[in-house]
């Protein structure tokens, strides 16, 4: 049997740390909705932080797969590019963590999770993590593409999705104290 488990929050509230942790304990894979993302050339005006950059339907039918037990085929997203560069295959495991901000935005596959956890981190420790992870610079660093864009977003699309989570974590703490957290609400 394949448990689905959705893995969500604000944009570096540590979603990927946890999940590639846990991956790396053997204990889940880790299946990021970020790998549904849609080239840049389909976006208008570039905002990843838009329910219509990812492909739902495209994420929910390989989940549905997934949890009956099937290989599925994924795409694979380059952040840094902003296109998809190939394909690999996704095979089952008792323990998938679904990863990524709008995992609960969208309603099927919110219906297919087994379990949700919202990590949850205030604006201020977003902005920081955001500039620490972008250090080399960019729009995706820009303090006021933040503000102007991921943060009204979060706000507008991801915040109101927090109250489909099973649990809410505060992820303003280390790594390692929020991974147990998870541990401890998963049961593992």
């Amino acid at each position: 049997m394949v448990e689905l488990i959705g893995v969500t929050g604000p944009s570096c509230s540590g979603k990927s740390t946890v999940c590639r942790e846990m991956e790396q304990r053997d204990e889940a894979r880790r299946f990021s909705l970020d790998n549904f993302y849609r080239p840049e050339k389909e976006l208008e005006n570039n905002n990843y932080d838009h329910p219509n950059a990812v492909k739902f339907e495209q994420a929910y039918r390989a989940l549905k797969d997934l949890k009956k037990g099937k290989e599925v085929v994924v795409p694979e997203f380059d952040k840094i590019n902003n296109e998809v560069v190939g394909e690999k295959t996704f095979e089952p495991f008792p323990l998938i963590l679904v990863d990524g901000f709008m995992v609960l935005y969208h309603d099927k596959i919110r219906e297919i999770l087994d379990k949700s956890i919202f990590l949850d981190i205030p604006k201020q420790e977003q902005l920081r993590r955001r500039k620490k992870r972008f250090r080399e610079g960019g729009l995706y660093a820009d303090e006021d593409y933040f503000h102007e864009t991921v943060y009204p977003a979060y706000k507008k699309y991801i915040e109101p999705t927090k109250e489909y989570a099973d649990h809410v974590i505060d992820a303003d703490k280390e790594p390692e104290e929020v991974i147990e957290e998870v541990l401890s609400k998963l049961e593992i």
